[in-house]
């Protein structure tokens, strides 16, 4: 054909597509530049975005720093975020706004609040906010709005009140947990102007620790707190729900109930191999851990385990360290661990002659009895001597 001939069809589908292509993977580049720049940038960019907003919606959008003012929101556009979730369980989604106050630098170390605008009343509906109260009005987090989750489910098993929770996580340092419930009695009446005071949705608890676990499925929630040492440990306290007043809390609503259980316990787990550590005290620990188990002998070290086959015959608690046989053992909960970290090489004979070097662990622990239907818990202490057998710490016997 000619240099005039006409292009066919098939080349002009294949360069509109091409084009298009292009200008999809164009935006999507200036999308992926734009995200970026707001990630990793303190460029504000709400200066032009709200206008924007406003002409796109012929001036009917409203922003959320237009509602509470510019007193209570700074550095508009970057520490606030709403949310649309069904709070108290009527079917409607509310508006879930949760935002940051108080700012200063670093911003991520800003107290967060979190606020729900329910169109509950009212034709035209009057739009009113409910905020999540904590007992003596503390910030529900310190992180940030996006390190701040507000979900709701059904987070307390068996409440009987028909009526889902709301769970506000902190995900920072310290970590943060706190659960709420809609309260219907504590709103006024229809006729009357809205408030909130009692707070309609009622704090049922509230923790704080480097570490929040739970609700579990008996409704308990551990509160880990590190002791910041060199075995990594933490104190570890278990916080059970009160039934009969729904809640954690105690009668004024204005504390947690003291812990049902606190322990001594690994931050993290127990080491692959908790003898190669370098640290006897966590050998202790793991060896009263393991006790209910009945794996705690390959933490002792030949001769103990020799006194403890005649211990077995002879009903010698003394060689495992217990105020009864192991067998009667449920539970044990490790209530202190005592060391001296300059004094690990302690040298000690063996009736054998043989010299090894090692140290002592003070241990103080609370147990409880198999077959006890009060599950009494009875404490006892002991002091291990605890030596180096072929570069593992074991335990070796009890010192008087």
């Amino acid at each position: 054909m000619g240099s005039g001939s006409p292009r066919p069809v098939s080349g002009i589908a294949r360069d509109i597509r091409a084009a298009f292509i292009g200008w999809i993977l164009f935006n999507l580049l200036l999308l992926l530049i734009y995200l970026g720049v707001q990630r990793y940038t303190q460029l504000d960019t709400w200066l032009w975005r709200e206008p924007l907003a406003r002409w796109a919606t012929f001036d009917t959008w409203v922003a959320w720093p237009d509602i509470v003012g510019p007193q209570q929101i700074q550095m508009a556009g970057r520490n606030h975020a709403t949310l649309r979730i069904d709070t108290d369980g009527d079917g409607f989604k509310e508006w879930v706004v949760k935002y940051q106050y108080d700012m200063a630098n670093p911003v991520d170390r800003s107290p967060v609040a979190v606020a729900i605008y329910d169109s509950d009343r009212g034709n035209p509906p009057v739009i009113y906010p409910y905020r999540l109260v904590l007992p003596n009005r503390d910030y529900a987090s310190e992180t940030n709005w996006y390190g701040t989750e507000v979900s709701v489910g059904d987070y307390i098993r068996g409440d009987n009140t028909g009526r889902p929770e709301i769970r506000v996580r902190g995900n920072g340092i310290p970590a943060e947990l706190s659960l709420f419930r809609y309260e219907p009695s504590r709103k006024v009446n229809e006729w009357m102007d809205p408030r909130d005071y009692p707070p309609v949705y009622r704090c049922i608890g509230t923790f704080r620790g480097d570490s929040v676990e739970g609700p579990n499925e008996r409704n308990e929630v551990i509160v880990i707190s590190r002791l910041y040492d060199r075995s990594q440990l933490a104190i570890k306290s278990l916080y059970a729900y009160r039934a009969d007043r729904d809640t954690y809390l105690d009668a004024r609503e204005q504390a947690l109930l003291p812990p049902v259980e606190t322990w001594v316990d690994f931050t993290f787990k127990e080491p692959w191999n908790v003898a190669e550590s370098e640290y006897p005290e966590k050998v202790v620990l793991a060896y009263y851990k393991r006790m209910p188990n009945g794996d705690f002998l390959p933490l002792m070290s030949t001769m103990a385990r020799e006194r403890v086959k005649l211990a077995a015959q002879t009903q010698n608690i003394h060689a495992y360290g217990l105020p009864v046989m192991p067998g009667r053992i449920d539970r044990i909960l490790v209530q202190a661990l005592a060391y001296t970290p300059q004094a690990e090489h302690i040298p000690y004979v063996d009736a054998n002659g043989n010299t090894y070097f090692g140290a002592i662990v003070h241990v103080e622990f609370l147990y409880t009895l198999k077959n006890d239907p009060k599950q009494e818990k009875r404490m006892h202490s002991v002091n291990w001597f605890v030596i180096q057998e072929k570069g593992n710490w074991r335990l070796d016997h009890v010192e008087p």
